[in-house]
């Protein structure tokens, strides 16, 4: 499924080589995901992704993009996660949002 994340401030103006989610329920369990990256995920603070499973939990507590990178310092990065929608592809327009689930807290 595809789904617009909204992070908290803008990712490095550096390509990741890889990303991941890491959510942090309300009883304390953390669960992280591998996500794909469907457009230049670079200098932005909107990341379109793809992942085989649902980032809509309502319950997750905390919402965080972790992103790795080939070199530099630093290799990797957490950055908050504000908000997450789903949508479709459509053309050029990386998304067309069907819902907003959270946004904010």
């Amino acid at each position: 499924m595809l789904y617009r994340l909204t992070l908290a401030q803008k990712l490095p103006d550096r390509p990741p080589i890889g990303m991941s989610v890491t959510y942090t329920f309300q009883n304390g369990i953390q669960q992280t995901w591998p996500v794909v990256s469907i457009d230049a995920s670079r200098d932005t603070s909107v990341v379109f992704v793809a992942c085989d499973i649902s980032l809509l939990c309502p319950d997750a507590h905390v919402r965080v993009l972790n992103t790795y990178y080939q070199d530099g310092i630093p290799t990797s990065l957490t950055t908050p996660i504000s908000g997450v929608q789903t949508g479709l592809a459509n053309g050029r327009n990386p998304l067309r949002f069907k819902r907003s689930v959270y946004e904010g807290q």
